[in-house]
């Protein structure tokens, strides 16, 4: 014969609520399984973050070895010296980014994409 009180909440008002005969509106949970459960979700979401921002910075790298090969196989191609200066520029790396841009600005000095992101990265 099972145990009627084994299948029961601990907590008395979860186990009304749970049965009907407590409405929602009046079950209010104690302040620390607030408090814990905001700052498991704030671990969790800043966790999340950076695990995107070392897949990001996995890809950046990624990305920077091809161009840096279609740069050297093509040096006078005016994008791929852009598209470096655009991935230097997102690692952190400004001083290798404006000499991509400087590259490629001298290369194609007309393309306005060039030119302003040139801007950018000199302001």
């Amino acid at each position: 014969m099972k145990n009627k009180k084994s299948s029961k909440f601990v907590f008395p008002k979860l186990n009304k609520l749970v049965s009907g005969k407590l409405k929602p509106e009046t079950f209010k949970l104690p302040l620390g399984v607030i408090i814990g459960a905001f700052f498991g979700l704030s671990l969790f979401f800043v966790f999340q973050g950076y695990r995107l921002n070392l897949n990001y910075q996995s890809e950046l790298e990624q990305e920077l070895e091809t161009w840096k090969k279609i740069a050297q196989e093509h040096p006078e191609y005016p994008d791929a010296w852009a598209k470096l200066a655009s991935i230097w520029y997102n690692l952190k790396e400004e001083d290798l980014a404006i000499k991509s841009i400087k590259k490629a600005r001298k290369l194609d000095p007309i393309r306005k994409e060039i030119r302003e992101l040139e801007e950018k990265l000199i302001q």
